[in-house]
């Protein structure tokens, strides 16, 4: 064991170099919920709404 959290805080940006020391890759929705500004573990709900919004645009 790496990290002992909940998975908001184990897969949050900040820890993402512990589990890169272990080869290990954070997953994909803690990378995309990152990018659409909707933390690292976002809901299929608020997941489909930020990718609706931005389709928008």
């Amino acid at each position: 064991v790496i990290l002992d959290g909940t998975p908001a805080e184990v897969f949050a940006e900040r820890s993402w170099p512990q589990l890169e020391s272990t080869f290990l890759e954070p997953p994909l929705a803690a990378r995309v919920g990152l990018r659409l500004g909707l933390g690292s573990t976002p809901t299929d709900a608020s997941l489909i709404a930020a990718l609706d919004s931005e389709r928008r645009l």
